[in-house]
């Protein structure tokens, strides 16, 4: 009776704890997302592959010779021994910044690439990708590429030869491209609602225009690589102009404003929300004043207009 007793006070016990358990756990946040649908991501994605670009511009103004010292300002040396580390907190945010717009581009494809309602979300999270990845190899050559973006499945991707993944990017956006012309003619394939599109408004058109004049940009450059002369010889033979390149600009603008939410690039070259000057360590050279006068360029309307 006495052993019954005991395994009855130990049953009500562990009952009594675990439900004790249950309700002392208020450490789970409701508001904290584990996962979001393409829809929410591809916005935040597309603002994010832009305000990148905003990153690239701010680290890579010194090595370009844009800006110099203002004068009397210390803490220049990777500036001028080129000694850049891991650690490095201006180029670090090019890799690690690319790699998480990548990986969110590459959850929407993967999310929506089954779904012929969602061909335009696919095709725009494509196009962003190949452009994001392009920028990642003019800048550090090869870099993970094939073996990326598989998250816990593959930790150690290996590093890819540039000129492989630059012939892959271009085939990524004929993909797209074609995806888009194929949505088009398409009754069953939602449109894009213009609020979630930033630079283009839902248009599909300048998309197509867009993903053309990435491919003809990458051409170029890789024109000039020897290893490359076949693949951009037959890419060059069969390039389809029709559609025609884009000639709008296209500006990611979600709500910039001066209070809470300042645009990137003006808050870190012009004046912060509180009106200070956020950079005054450096200062634009006459090198690059040159440009901008239009002193160094031969077409005086386009030095005109800069």
């Amino acid at each position: 009776m006495k052993k019954i007793f005991n395994y009855i006070l130990l049953g009500s016990f562990l009952l009594g704890a675990t439900s004790c358990e249950k309700y002392l756990d208020i450490n789970e946040n409701p508001n904290s997302f584990t996962s979001a649908t393409p829809e929410l991501v591809l916005p935040q994605a597309i603002v994010g592959a832009a305000s990148l670009t905003n990153t690239f511009s701010n680290a890579l103004g010194d090595v370009a010779g844009m800006r110099a010292n203002a004068g009397g300002f210390g803490g220049f040396g990777d500036v001028v021994t080129y000694e850049w580390t891991s650690t490095n907190a201006s180029y670090t945010p090019l890799w690690t910044g690319t790699y998480d717009n990548v990986n969110d581009l590459q959850y929407i494809i993967n999310e929506t690439s089954e779904d012929p309602k969602l061909a335009y979300s696919t095709a725009m999270a494509r196009i962003l990708k190949s452009m994001a990845f392009a920028r990642l190899v003019d800048q550090y050559n090869d870099v993970p590429y094939f073996e990326a973006l598989q998250g816990e499945k593959n930790l150690t991707p290996k590093f890819d030869n540039a000129a492989d993944i630059y012939k892959d990017l271009v085939t990524q956006l004929d993909v797209a491209m074609a995806a888009i012309q194929a949505a088009n003619e398409s009754v069953e394939t939602n449109s894009v609602n213009s609020s979630a599109d930033p630079p283009f408004g839902g248009d599909m058109g300048l998309w197509a225009k867009y993903a053309k004049t990435l491919k003809l940009r990458m051409l170029i450059k890789m024109a000039s690589v020897p290893e490359l002369q076949a693949f951009t010889s037959q890419a060059f033979s069969s390039f389809n102009t029709a559609a025609g390149f884009l000639t709008e600009d296209a500006i990611v603008n979600p709500g910039y404003v001066k209070t809470d939410r300042p645009n990137p690039t003006y808050n870190s070259l012009g004046y912060t929300t509180t009106n200070t000057v956020p950079l005054t360590s450096r200062i634009p050279t006459k090198w690059m004043f040159g440009f901008y006068s239009g002193n160094k360029l031969s077409d005086q309307c386009r030095g005109s207009v800069i």
